[in-house]
């Protein structure tokens, strides 16, 4: 049986006129403005079954996430920096949207820190699903402390240009500069 944050949202479900919610007061049959954005909160998360398995509290990271993909055994970039956009981290890993599947298993994640450094973190990537808007949610485990990829004397991250619609990142792509400011200015919503 699914489990829900909200017990009363499946009544509200069925409560529901099949109109537009009325700018007036609303009656006893319409939801009023915080029951239909609590239903819409709802019916964006999948539904649970069964206990949730993890044991540690994740923390909102809607932050930029710099994913360099290195070699499991030397631990050397063997391809391009992408820029993800982070949803959650807690101690012991972190999961992301990104535009398509992440296709390698090992990857430091870069992020920065306040005094412009950057923290690097070996992670093990372990799963991978799609949305169904057109993003693919991942995540995996941190292994250990690394040294990031991404300190450069510039202040600058060399990062691979974002996929083409329907294609995946070509790993021959040239390499442009960015301002991490800039992306992400340009990863905020509004």
């Amino acid at each position: 049986m699914e489990s829900h944050p909200c017990p009363a949202l499946p009544r509200l479900v069925a409560a529901l006129p099949g109109g537009a919610l009325s700018a007036s007061a609303p009656s006893a049959a319409e939801p009023t403005l915080r029951q239909a954005v609590r239903l819409a909160l709802f019916q964006a998360q999948p539904p649970r079954r069964g206990r949730e398995r993890r044991m540690e509290t994740r923390h909102p990271f809607p932050h930029p996430v710099y994913l360099t993909p290195v070699d499991s055994r030397t631990l050397q970039p063997c391809a391009q920096t992408i820029v993800a956009v982070g949803k959650h981290l807690s101690d012991h890993g972190l999961d992301f949207f990104y535009q398509t599947v992440v296709p390698h298993r090992r990857v430091i994640a870069s992020l920065p820190r306040r005094d412009g450094g950057w923290l690097g973190l070996l992670m093990d990537l372990t799963w991978c699903r799609f949305t169904g808007h057109g993003w693919y949610e991942n995540g995996g485990r941190f292994l250990k402390v690394v040294p990031s990829p991404l300190a450069q004397p510039s202040g600058h991250v060399a990062v691979a240009p974002p996929p083409r619609a329907g294609k995946s990142l070509p790993s021959t792509e040239a390499l442009r500069v960015a301002d991490p400011a800039q992306i992400e200015r340009s990863l905020r919503v509004g």
